[in-house]
């Protein structure tokens, strides 16, 4: 059985984000994997374990946030499919080998159109916004 959680560490400074990352047990080994995601200590749910909804956040801070869950959920969907293809092997697997694949999988996706889509949040994030819908017609094409 191995378990996946999403984890939040605040910044030592606690006017600055934190970070989240996911656990993995496997085993009773507790490993860590690092996400690129950064939330205020007031944005996470302690309880669900989730980013919170905060109905005072401003608009754009709001699509961060809602940005965040997505890539969030899809990043704990492909780990669990690394866990699933591991568990149907039917071979014995360490949380390492969890990790290991789990990277491996991230850095052979990475491509031309992956690129463009991390381009285009970070324009829409910057503010850019009819900039950032340029791309989204090249990826759905």
């Amino acid at each position: 059985m191995t378990s996946i959680k999403l984890k939040f560490r605040p910044h030592r400074d606690g006017g600055r984000e934190g970070a989240l990352y996911f656990q993995i047990i496997h085993d009773r080994t507790v490993k860590q994997v690092r996400t690129d995601f950064h939330i205020f200590a007031e944005e996470w749910d302690r309880d669900k374990g989730c980013i919170a909804r905060h109905p005072t956040v401003s608009d754009a801070r709001h699509e961060e946030l809602e940005m965040m869950r997505n890539r969030i959920a899809w990043e704990r969907h492909r780990l669990e499919e690394v866990v699933k293809a591991l568990e149907e092997s039917g071979d014995g697997y360490c949380a390492d080998e969890i990790i290991g694949r789990y990277k491996k999988s991230a850095s052979d996706r990475y491509s031309v159109f992956e690129y463009i889509r991390r381009q285009s949040e970070r324009m829409r994030r910057l503010g850019h916004v009819r900039t950032g819908e340029t791309p989204d017609f090249v990826t759905q094409n």
